[in-house]
């Protein structure tokens, strides 16, 4: 048992830092006014050369992976405190009095209404930070192609 619970330590504490730094680099890329592209074979697409970038064209092959970023960074927080909470307020009860109106209507806000209450704010996110083709994350690249060819 004392293997086990140190393997979930280390589990919860690796999804808190991945939730933390997913929204640094949220916060970062909004306030900065990036678009992010997240791929693992981005290297391979644009054949070993980053600079190839700008050449690339959305395909169906280049799914961006920065949405699940996104998608978890924004949920996560929400369902850990809501969970939390449940855990907080049922401490001591036994069954029926958690079988009440009250406490239901409080486990379906918990775990299926504030995750849906939270797409709008994927959505908007989402449209702010999340490029469709990888050449939207690498504006500067544009510039110097452009620069080269008026050269």
């Amino acid at each position: 048992m004392d293997e086990f619970a140190a393997t979930m330590l280390v589990v919860a504490g690796g999804v808190v830092l991945n939730t933390c730094l997913g929204l640094g680099a949220i916060y970062a890329a909004v306030v900065l006014k990036i678009r992010v592209w997240v791929h693992p074979r981005l290297r391979s697409m644009t054949g070993g050369d980053l600079r190839g970038v700008v050449d690339l064209k959305p395909t169906r092959r280049g799914f961006n992976y920065a949405i699940f970023v996104v998608a978890t960074a924004v949920v996560f927080p929400i369902l850990a405190a809501s969970t939390f909470v449940v855990a907080v307020l049922t401490v001591g009860k036994n069954r029926n009095q958690l079988e009440t109106t009250p406490f239901m209507i409080l486990a379906w806000m918990t775990f299926i209404i504030l995750p849906i209450a939270m797409i709008p704010c994927y959505v908007w996110l989402s449209s702010r930070i999340i490029a469709r083709c990888p050449r939207e994350s690498w504006p500067e690249m544009k510039m110097e192609v452009v620069d080269r060819h008026n050269l």
